[in-house]
């Protein structure tokens, strides 16, 4: 995440030299974009142009603000709500202890915090009738489905009693920013060359990896555990019928590499240890430069 801030005063600083310099006006431009100051970014999208008519994307994104503004939304910062349906599948009492837990509030409170929402979002827990999570684009709901938990739980449930809160802990919140992911494309009507399904895990990968570090787990690990998860998944597809090459999503085994993958290309120090193992070493060298081109753009980001 950039600091807004910092990179206000580098552009100032290169103004200060050339008070035409129509780059820096331009990206003075999106910090105001993107910190919500939409007639600022106007503002200065239009010096940009008076220097350089010709500027394309000075151009482009003033429409876009200019857009966004007629609808409304300027400066709105968005909050994300949980809801909880009572459930056929799960009783009362086991509702009100995930609910009790402030699990998926914690989730939602650490992504208020990061992220830029320029609308409400709602994360419904109901039943779906099948184990699934998925986010529903005409209601602009998350949707996590209780027979979702009910699977990861008794997918778990082989692993020591410690691993297998971890790993169904760590695989419920990938899933749950996964998902928040696919509402970011969508809000930000953003277009995906390849599988939106891999830009989701990205992102909840990169939301994970930019949250704060806790005593008990860095985010690191939270990714890692879920990454232990699509594994232990895979690892049981020994025929290649059962594997679901016509899915939208990548397979197990492929989420399970990308994964560890964009854990050691955030930190290649620390994480060293996975090379072998867990990631072969004809893939390592390029998770660096993978982790670095799958930045999702900064106007996500609300630090």
């Amino acid at each position: 995440m950039k600091s807004y801030d910092k990179a206000m005063e580098q552009y100032d600083l290169i103004l200060e030299i050339d008070p035409n310099a129509s780059y820096a006006l331009y990206n003075k431009g999106n910090v105001y974009y993107m910190l919500g100051q939409y007639e600022d970014a106007v503002t200065y999208y239009d010096l940009a142009l008076e220097v350089d008519p010709n500027y394309s994307d000075a151009s482009y994104m003033k429409d876009v603000v200019e857009e966004e503004m007629s609808k409304g939304i300027e400066n709105y910062q968005g909050t994300i709500d949980v809801i909880y349906d009572e459930s056929e599948i799960l009783s009362y009492d086991e509702i009100r202890g995930i609910e009790s837990s402030g699990a998926f509030e914690a989730l939602a409170a650490e992504a208020d915090k990061i992220l830029y929402l320029p609308e409400d979002l709602t994360i419904r827990l109901t039943d779906c009738g099948v184990a699934n999570a998925f986010y529903d684009k005409r209601s602009r709901e998350v949707v996590m489905c209780y027979e979702f938990f009910s699977m990861v739980g008794e997918m778990t449930q082989s692993l020591e009693e410690e691993q297998a809160i971890l790993t169904a802990g760590s695989t419920i919140g990938f899933v749950f920013y996964h998902e928040l992911g696919h509402a970011l494309i969508d809000i930000y009507d953003l277009p995906i060359t390849g599988k939106e399904e891999d830009a989701a895990d990205q992102i909840s990968t990169l939301i994970i990896l930019s949250l704060p570090d806790e005593e008990s787990m860095n985010p690191a690990d939270i990714v890692l555990h879920a990454s232990g998860f699509f594994y232990m998944v895979g690892s049981q597809k020994t025929n290649i019928e059962q594997l679901a090459f016509w899915d939208e999503h990548s397979l197990e085994m492929q989420r399970f590499y990308n994964l560890v993958c964009m854990v050691y290309g955030n930190n290649p120090v620390d994480y060293v240890y996975l090379i072998g193992d867990y990631l072969p070493l004809e893939r390592a060298p390029k998770c660096i430069v993978e982790y670095n081109i799958n930045q999702p753009p900064d106007i996500f980001f609300d630090t």
